[in-house]
């Protein structure tokens, strides 16, 4: 998880251009592991106060990288019980493959 700190010093200042938002970088952060399969479907992630004192970044940083992980359908909070990985990002949604895009009867 040091990587994060790594990736802000290597950003330099605002000269260089826009920088990711920390908790845009915590949230690739958890992503990379969920997809490469280092925290697994059913793992549960550090609490909210484990991941402020590993990284360094307030509680807000926190809740809205798991919000954008929840977003992006990786996690799931459980009231009282934390939150957990529900998907490894890697599943297609194969929902439209036999779509014909010259009809739209297909669709419907």
């Amino acid at each position: 998880m040091a990587a994060m700190d790594s990736e802000l010093r290597k950003m330099g200042d605002a000269a260089d251009g826009p920088r990711p938002k920390r908790a845009t970088l915590l949230a690739r952060e958890l992503g990379a592991l969920i997809r490469t399969g280092a925290l697994e479907v059913g793992d549960k992630l550090p609490s909210e106060a484990a991941l402020t004192r590993s990284h360094g970044v307030s509680r807000t940083v926190v809740r809205e990288a798991m919000a954008t992980l929840r977003a992006e359908g990786l996690v799931a909070s459980r009231q009282g019980a934390g939150v957990f990985v529900i998907s490894d990002g890697r599943a297609v949604d194969n929902a439209f493959t036999d779509v014909d895009p010259e009809k739209i009867s297909s669709i419907i």
